[in-house]
C-alpha cells in the first residue's frame, strides 16, 4: 500500500486546535445501551418504544445527526439534541489512497483526536469467486502510553480509552446507507 499524505496545503495544527475548541460535555448518545436509552426517556415521559425506535435509528439506519431520525417527533429530537451529542465525533481530516484506502482523523469534543482507517481489499473466496471486502481499522483509545521513540503516537502519551460509541461509530462512518460494500472486517488497534 502507498503511503496516504494530507492534501496539498493542508496543515494538521489548525484543524487540531478547531478540535479543541469545539469541546462539549454533553454525553454522546451512541454510548448508551437499549436499557439506558430506556431509562433516559422514561425519566422525560417518553413511552419505551420511542427508545427502541431511537437505537435502531444510531445503530441499525447509522443516523449522522437528528434530522435523519425522522422515526421520532421533532419535538422529542430537539430535546434530545439539546441533552446529548450525535454524532459522538466529527471528521477533521480525510486522505484517499489511489487503491481506495481512506484514513480519517477524527475529533471528539474533549479535543482528543483519534485515527480511523477504511481498506477495501479484492480478496479470491474459496469458490474462486473474487470478492470485495472491507477491513476498518479502529482506534480504541487516544494516545499511547509505550512512548516509543520512533512513534509520533506514543511520543503524544497516552490520555484515554475510547467511549463504546465512539468506537462503533468509526465503523458507521465506513458502512453507510447507500455504500456500496459494508465492513467485512474490524481491527482494533490503539492510537493508529
Amino acid at each position: 500500500m502507498e503511503p496516504i499524505s494530507l492534501a496539498a496545503g493542508l496543515e494538521l495544527a489548525p484543524l487540531l486546535k478547531q478540535a479543541e475548541d469545539e469541546r462539549s460535555t454533553a454525553p454522546a448518545i451512541a454510548d448508551f445501551t437499549l436499557a439506558e436509552l430506556t431509562e433516559a426517556l422514561r425519566g422525560h415521559g417518553v413511552p419505551t418504544y420511542r427508545a427502541r425506535q431511537l437505537f435502531q435509528g444510531i445503530h441499525g439506519r447509522v443516523a449522522r445527526d437528528w434530522d435523519e431520525l425522522t422515526v421520532l417527533p421533532a419535538a422529542l429530537r430537539r430535546d434530545l439534541a439539546a441533552e446529548y451529542r450525535l454524532p459522538a465525533l466529527t471528521v477533521r481530516a480525510e486522505q484517499h489512497s489511489t487503491d481506495g484506502t481512506v484514513k480519517l482523523l477524527l475529533a471528539a469534543p474533549d479535543g482528543q483526536t483519534i485515527e480511523t482507517v477504511h481498506i477495501p481489499a479484492q480478496v479470491t473466496t474459496e469458490s474462486g469467486r473474487t470478492a470485495t471486502r472491507l477491513t476498518v481499522c479502529v482506534s480504541s483509545q487516544a494516545g499511547c502510553a509505550l512512548a516509543c521513540k520512533f512513534c509520533a503516537t506514543g511520543e503524544m502519551g497516552f490520555a484515554r480509552d475510547l467511549t463504546a460509541g465512539e468506537i462503533v461509530e468509526q465503523i458507521y462512518r465506513a458502512e453507510t446507507p447507500g455504500a456500496p460494500r459494508r465492513v467485512d472486517n474490524v481491527v482494533f488497534m490503539g492510537m493508529g
